[in-house]
């Protein structure tokens, strides 16, 4: 199944050194111009580095939206990312890597099946990539400014046994 991601997700585990999760659980992602309009203006100078040599690679993919009057409905509710990176799902009968709680429910909404960093990074936990989740999710708050409740957090540890 083809995946598409959001901006956070991508800019959050590249700020943390995690961008590698993606392609170890995805093999290659695709990403709208809109999000790859908002990485580019990212100010992390690591973060942007892991993302342009992801697009090098070649895993992570750049693809053009073809319902603009979806993508410009969407917009009515979701920033210009949220709706192509939805939009881009929609078309391509793919999963969806996203965050935004608002965008989530508009993706689960038109039957697109959604996850987050957190999934991802639980997901690097169980294959052994991911040594402590806990870790990760301190680095999250503390270096990419990712708010998690503490519910949440418990949660996803509880799931690792951490």
């Amino acid at each position: 199944m083809i995946t598409v991601s959001n901006t956070s997700p991508i800019s959050n585990l590249a700020i943390i050194g995690r961008l590698d999760l993606l392609r170890m659980l995805y093999g290659e992602v695709e990403i709208p111009e809109a999000v790859r309009r908002e990485l580019k203006a990212l100010r992390h100078v690591s973060a942007q580095a892991a993302i342009c040599d992801a697009g090098n690679q070649g895993w992570l993919v750049t693809s053009s939206v073809s319902n603009r009057e979806l993508a410009v409905a969407l917009c009515e509710e979701l920033d210009a990312g949220e709706a192509e990176a939805i939009t881009l799902a929609a078309e391509k009968k793919a999963r969806l890597v996203m965050d935004e709680l608002e965008g989530r429910s508009v993706a689960k909404r038109l039957g697109i099946p959604v996850r987050g960093t957190l999934w991802v990074l639980k997901k690097g936990k169980e294959a052994g990539a991911v040594s402590s989740l806990k870790q990760e999710l301190e680095r999250l708050r503390e270096d990419a400014h990712f708010w998690i409740s503490s519910k949440l957090e418990a949660e996803f540890l509880s799931e690792v046994g951490e």
